[in-house]
């Protein structure tokens, strides 16, 4: 848990409790870090739940009376747990217990709206809020509807092509900027997004303080290009017209999130792109828990993903050697010196100086292929007085105060 004094030793069995962590009175916690870091805050986002429920069953390394319990969660959030019926809803009932009042709004039903029907269902009255995504045929549609509200703003989000660093073919930045070079990452985000997306030169997002990435290489679609870095990475073609470095034939299996359209859609691209250049490309396409399973094991070798924006722009735990979040097991010691500087910089223009050298350092290494930032597009009854939608705030953080007009 991001550097916490006592964190290892509790975890190791070597002390009953965390020594950095301290509740001087019901409604205080008191964390202590090993050393500072800004973006510790962030990767600590737990919610607090109740010892006497969750922890009566609890035992050190045995979680499965815990686990039985979020089947009927128990929570201290603006709203409390009623029903579900799994695989279609969740209702939610207004918390009278809430530090900040009681919620305006008595219940909330969370249904399940199949993708491409985000609208309709809000035009036909069945839902009062969606997300769907930023399609240019959507927000026109959305703007003939005077009853609907549109909030569109960057996602506190962006799109990569993972890369499992640890393997030999990727292991060296001139063949994973060949490969940025060789797939038409930019062709497969306008039809899918039009102008609503944005494509990166780097890990953060384009409202940040610290996006300070004035000209960073984009790897733009350029096969002749990648062919030049292919050579200077070592890969020759052999006799077969195949590329082999070392003796090894460069075969790459993607890994497909099924129903994914995005990631279907870069298969396609760089299943042709990639074989031009003599490299051998295989899908599988699994369900996304699946996909998941395999990223936290290394079972994978490159795939489609998308992972969240902090609003501090930190990415030690992204592409840190020791990273929680380093599922390419990218490790680059000037990486991580620059990560490490960054956390620990308290001033301001340090750290927008550390920014430009890490987003330097990390464009020429690449350790994934940045895809794009999109629009996040979220349609609302206008009936549904005071809702907030930004990049980085989920509607529900502020839902409390959101109230239905009359």
């Amino acid at each position: 848990m991001v550097g916490i004094q006592g964190y290892d030793d509790y975890r190791n069995g070597e002390a009953q409790a965390i020594t950095g962590v301290a509740t001087p009175d019901e409604r205080t916690l008191v964390i202590t870090l090993e050393k500072p870091s800004l973006n510790a805050i962030y990767s600590m986002d737990l919610p607090a739940v109740s010892r006497a429920y969750y922890g009566a069953d609890y035992v050190k390394g045995q979680l499965d009376g815990v686990r039985e319990k979020t089947k009927r969660p128990l929570g201290s959030g603006q709203y409390v747990y009623d029903s579900a019926v799994e695989g279609q809803s969740l209702t939610l009932r207004a918390n009278p217990l809430h530090y900040r009042g009681r919620p305006r709004i008595g219940t909330c039903v969370f249904t399940v709206t199949p993708a491409g029907m985000e609208l309709e269902r809000l035009i036909l009255g069945e839902t009062d809020l969606e997300c769907s995504y930023p399609e240019p045929d959507y927000l026109k549609q959305a703007a003939e509807y005077d009853f609907i509200q549109s909030y569109l703003f960057p996602s506190a989000s962006f799109s990569y092509l993972g890369l499992n660093d640890s393997l030999p073919m990727f292991s060296d930045a001139l063949t994973r900027q060949a490969l940025a070079c060789a797939i038409d990452r930019a062709g497969v985000t306008a039809m899918a997004y039009g102008e609503n997306a944005r494509m990166l030169t780097a890990p953060v997002s384009q409202d940040s303080w610290a996006n300070k990435t004035e000209g960073l290489d984009l790897y733009s679609y350029d096969l002749e290009r990648a062919i030049t870095l292919l050579s200077q990475a070592g890969w020759k073609k052999n006799g077969a017209g195949r590329l082999e470095r070392d003796g090894k034939p460069f075969t790459i299996q993607y890994t497909i999130d099924a129903g994914n359209t995005v990631s279907e859609a870069m298969a396609v691209a760089m299943t042709d792109s990639l074989g031009r250049l003599g490299i051998n490309v295989t899908t599988e396409t699994v369900e996304f828990n699946a996909m998941y399973d395999k990223i936290l094991n290394g079972d994978i070798e490159m795939w489609f993903g998308t992972i969240g924006l902090l609003p501090d722009p930190g990415v030690t735990s992204l592409y840190h050697t020791d990273g929680y979040q380093n599922f390419g097991q990218y490790s680059d010691a000037e990486s991580d010196a620059l990560m490490e500087a960054v956390d620990a910089a308290s001033n301001s223009g340090e750290r927008e100086a550390l920014y430009i050298a890490l987003w330097q350092r990390l464009n020429q290494e690449l350790p994934a292929i940045w895809c794009y930032q999109r629009n996040e597009f979220w349609v609302a009854n206008r009936a549904l007085a005071g809702l907030k939608c930004d990049s980085y705030n989920d509607f529900f953080h502020n839902f409390y105060q959101v109230s239905i007009k009359e």
